[in-house]
């Protein structure tokens, strides 16, 4: 009795993640390489899925971004949870799923992406970050796949472009 052999559903281990790439800067970069791929199909899908639901949440929460512009903490939890929700909005379960299960990997990543933002001498400001983002929500909210897509596609190249060592 309390031994034995268990049967549980089968899914992504949340901490699946090798010890090896944690709080590297290989985890970074592969994370943004994950991110690119998933995000930009989940953008695309979203735009042509998304229901008034999703505009409605991902609404308030650029209307949080917007609101926590210079409050690293937050705007950085609201930045996340944005991705997130666009991910759900795609209407693919499985693509949400992934996306949860990396989640906190991508935390980190856009927490140490934010860090180097900040120290680099092109930094990526707030103000332009959010307007990265609400371009994102205009173009999902409008039901244009490619330009969400493309939106999407560049946020990213943004990101992984500052954290190139500078030349």
């Amino acid at each position: 009795q309390g031994g034995g052999t268990y049967v549980r559903k089968p899914g992504l281990e949340p901490h699946a993640m090798p010890e090896s790439l944690r709080h590297s800067n290989a985890e970074l970069s592969q994370v943004l390489q994950v991110r690119k791929f998933l995000e930009v199909g989940a953008a695309e899908l979203a735009a042509r899925h998304r229901t008034a639901g999703d505009v409605e949440k991902l609404g308030k929460l650029i209307v949080q971004m917007r609101d926590s512009v210079g409050s690293e903490e937050f705007s950085l939890i609201y930045d996340a949870n944005f991705h997130l929700a666009i991910a759900h909005a795609s209407g693919n379960a499985i693509l949400a799923a992934m996306m949860e299960h990396i989640f906190s990997a991508m935390l980190r990543t856009m927490k140490d992406s934010r860090k180097l933002w900040l120290c680099s001498g092109e930094r990526e400001t707030a103000g332009k970050l959010f307007r990265e983002h609400m371009k994102l929500f205009e173009a999902i909210r409008d039901r244009d796949a490619k330009r969400a897509a493309a939106t999407m596609a560049k946020h990213i190249d943004r990101v992984a472009n500052a954290l190139q060592p500078v030349k």
